[in-house]
Order: C-alpha cells, then sequence, then structure tokens
C-alpha cells in the first residue's frame, strides 16, 4: 500500500470519528479530528476535500454561539473553492449559506408548507445527482461521497398549495451509520435509491426500508431505480414485481444524467405525503 492511500484511510478513519464525536455532543473533539485531516489533505494536496472539511469544522462551531470561530473556516473554504474555480452551486454547504437559502424559500413560500424528505441507498447509486438534477435541473459526472448528509431545497406547486421541500442525502457509506438517526428526525416521508446496472444495490432496499422505520416509523415511502441510461440493467422486471409484492411504496426508474422521471418522481411522493 502506497503512504497515499494510507494517509486517505487515516483521513477517512478521522472523518468518522469527528462525525460520530460531533453527534455525540463532544465538538472540541469532532473539531480536533477534523483538523488533522486537513493536515493530511493539505500533504496530499487535495485542495476539494481540504475545503469541504474547512466547512463542516465551522459547521460544527456555528451552532455552539462561535460563528466567528466558523466564518474563519468558511473563509478558507471558499478560499479554496475560488482559487479551484468551484461554482457555488458545487461547494459544500456552510450552516450560515443553509440558513440564508431557507429564509428565502420560506419568503417565497409565504410560510405555508414544508416537507421534509430523506433520500437513502448505497453508496453511488446517484443520490446527491438525483437531488442535484431535481433541484437545480444540473448533473456532475464526477462521483464525490457524501460526509454524513447535506441537503437541497425546491419550491414544488402541487394542486392549491407551494411546498418548500428539504431534500436530505444521507450518505451510504457503513462509516456513517451511527450518525444517520440524527438526519432521518422529523422527515415527512423517503427515497431508497437504487442503481439498475448494480443488482446488489438493489438487494440492499430491505436494510434500508428497516432502517428508515426504525427511526421515523411509517411514512410514504418511494423507490427509485437509477442509472437506467445506461442500458446495462441488472435488475430485471421480475425482481421489481417480487419486490413489490411485498414492499408498499411509489415505484420510478430514473436517471440523473438525463433528467428522465425526475421531477415527476419527487412531485408524486410529496404529493402522496399530502394525500392529493
Amino acid at each position: 500500500m502506497t503512504n497515499n492511500s494510507s494517509d486517505k484511510e487515516k483521513a477517512e478513519k478521522l472523518i468518522h470519528k469527528g462525525l460520530k464525536a460531533r453527534d455525540d455532543g463532544f465538538f472540541s473533539e469532532a473539531v480536533k479530528y477534523w483538523e488533522s485531516v486537513v493536515e493530511i489533505y493539505t500533504k496530499l494536496g487535495m485542495t476539494k476535500e481540504r475545503a469541504n472539511i474547512e466547512i463542516e469544522i465551522g459547521n460544527t462551531y456555528w451552532p455552539i454561539g462561535q460563528q466567528e470561530e466558523a466564518s474563519k473556516h468558511y473563509d478558507v473554504a471558499n478560499k479554496l473553492y475560488n482559487e479551484l474555480g468551484i461554482p457555488k452551486k458545487m461547494r459544500h454547504l456552510s450552516i450560515s449559506d443553509r440558513e440564508q437559502q431557507t429564509e428565502e424559500k420560506e419568503e417565497i413560500t409565504d410560510g405555508k408548507y414544508s416537507l421534509k424528505v430523506v433520500v437513502v441507498g448505497d453508496p453511488a447509486v446517484g443520490k446527491s445527482s438525483l437531488i442535484r438534477r431535481f433541484a437545480e435541473n444540473k448533473f456532475d459526472e464526477s462521483y464525490s461521497p457524501t460526509l454524513g448528509a447535506d441537503f437541497n431545497l425546491k419550491i414544488v406547486k402541487l394542486p392549491g398549495m407551494q411546498v418548500a421541500m428539504t431534500v436530505w442525502d444521507i450518505g451510504g457509506h457503513e462509516q456513517f451509520h451511527d450518525i444517520r438517526n440524527f438526519y432521518y428526525q422529523g422527515a415527512n416521508c423517503a427515497i431508497i435509491v437504487f442503481d439498475f446496472t448494480r443488482k446488489v444495490t438493489f438487494k440492499s432496499i430491505k436494510k434500508w426500508k428497516e432502517d428508515i422505520i426504525k427511526w421515523t416509523g411509517k411514512i410514504p415511502l418511494a423507490i427509485f431505480g437509477n442509472k437506467i441510461d445506461l442500458g446495462k440493467d441488472e435488475v430485471s422486471k421480475n425482481d421489481i414485481k417480487k419486490l413489490f409484492a411485498k414492499v408498499h411504496a411509489l415505484f420510478y426508474k430514473t436517471s440523473a444524467k438525463t433528467g428522465e422521471n425526475v421531477n415527476i418522481a419527487f412531485t408524486e411522493l410529496a404529493k402522496k405525503a399530502f394525500e392529493l
């Protein structure tokens, strides 16, 4: 194993420890872990990854009243993003930016209705890409695993109402298992995503459904079979038929790349949540 690979593995373990520490309320300990990650990423020249961690450090300081300290890390991250030419919509969001977006969205909806949606599934099935396609109508070919969780906001017009949908992107990697319950709290509905080209991700649907029910109870559920644009399906119609003989949920075949069925799938789930 190369030194670089060893350092990356060490960084991933420290990220996990930091997420767990923050979830348990040990904020200074979380920051300590992530500052070590920043050192590793700086050494390896992983500038974007370093910027993402700087944002997470800021997001740890912000909720505990240390906005000034948080702003220092946000400034460092934004400087790095600017150096890389990464547009704002493709950056890891700070809590301050999220609060501003939420306020803007609430003004548009006039405080009428809101909906929290959690999106889960195995790593690399396209959760983040589906959410970005829905919220911004954009697609990015590159893959970057979600650190714990992230979210996007979109206003959806339904019959007789406007809904501010907060769509939470929950990290699928096993190291985030211990903190998912925190992000499930308050969810009104859920989406499980699998990759049509990898049957193993389809087999994980039962596990994800049980995880959702454990922390949220029974809420409206949709299952998205993603990456249909690749035309390399490993999941058959019979597999789908057997699944839905046991699971009560909406089902859509989607492509984050082309946008096929993405808007209608999210919108129909919102309708189900409001029983329209």
